[in-house]
């Protein structure tokens, strides 16, 4: 348990730090501060930021593993450019790009489900990031 706890204090501090230290950074910076509507919004931004990357993370883990495990056995691995605008990706290609994400999401949430109803109602916003198709 205690490990586990370690573990969960090290990474929590991996992801915050740098947030908090920039923060801390803009104490001195009355100028910056102003400049990014205050403090109370520079705090809404972190807290927006920090909800927006803890629903995406799932989504790029599953996307970063793929890519390893392409790079393992030799595959050609590309990361293209956004296509915005007129020239959206289309349904089909989202379709393709993350049906599997898809399929991983909705066994998890069954698997979760049948462990624990409340454990699957804590983490349905996990599932629907990873099953949510991405046009």
């Amino acid at each position: 348990m205690g490990e586990a706890l370690s573990l969960f204090g090290y990474t929590m501090m991996l992801l915050f730090l740098p947030k908090v230290l920039a923060l801390v950074d803009l104490c001195s910076q009355p100028q910056c501060v102003s400049a990014h509507g205050g403090w109370s919004k520079l705090i809404k931004g972190v807290l927006l930021e920090t909800a927006i990357f803890t629903l995406l993370a799932p989504v790029l883990m599953l996307f970063h593993v793929w890519f390893i495990l392409l790079a393992l056995i030799g595959k050609k691995v590309s990361w293209g450019t956004q296509r915005r605008g007129a020239h959206a990706s289309a349904w089909t290609e989202s379709v393709a790009t993350q049906g599997a994400h898809t399929i991983i999401g909705l066994i998890g949430m069954v698997v979760v489900y049948d462990v624990d109803h409340n454990l699957a109602l804590w983490m349905s916003p996990i599932f629907a990031e990873i099953g949510r198709a991405h046009v």
